[in-house]
Parts: C-alpha cells; sequence; structure tokens
C-alpha cells in the first residue's frame, strides 16, 4: 500500500519536502513507517527514536497499524511554555 506522510518543522528541512510517498506491506506500523523514512532519508536518522506521528490527527505509537487513506503526520519533538 502507498501512503502519504506530511513533514514538518526539522523533518521538512531535512528532507527537502513538505510531503512524500511510502510504500508499504499490508499490515504495516508507525514502527514501519519510522524504519521506512530513515531507510529512504538516512538524514533523518539522528532523530529516528524522537521522531513523533500522527494518524489522522491523534498522536499514534509504533504499534499502530495503518490503514487505507489514513493522513499521517511527522515531527519531531516540541516544547513550549
Amino acid at each position: 500500500m502507498e501512503v502519504e506522510v506530511l513533514l514538518f518543522a526539522q523533518v521538512r528541512e531535512m528532507v527537502g519536502q513538505e510531503r512524500i510517498r511510502l510504500q508499504l506491506p499490508e499490515g504495516a506500523t508507525i514502527g514501519t513507517v519510522r524504519a521506512e523514512l530513515v531507510k529512504h532519508y538516512p538524514e533523518v536518522g539522528s532523530w529516528e527514536r524522537l521522531l513523533l506521528f500522527a494518524v489522522d490527527g491523534q498522536y499514534a505509537d509504533d504499534t499502530l497499524r495503518i490503514g487505507p487513506g489514513a493522513e499521517i503526520a511527522c515531527f519531531p519533538p516540541v516544547g513550549g511554555g
């Protein structure tokens, strides 16, 4: 299945694109997205464990299975006060 991943902040800058498309196997999880992102864009590797993901507007951990048409977003950790 093909998914589109929206990239934000430093992740967007490192990859040089606002969105990317990844080919994933059926039953893929956010962990699969994380691994494929680093595989295709090694410059993101130093952030691998820090990256946050959201699916359809909700934070998602690595175990969440991705369904067809899911909106996936990836961004670095955020802080604020």
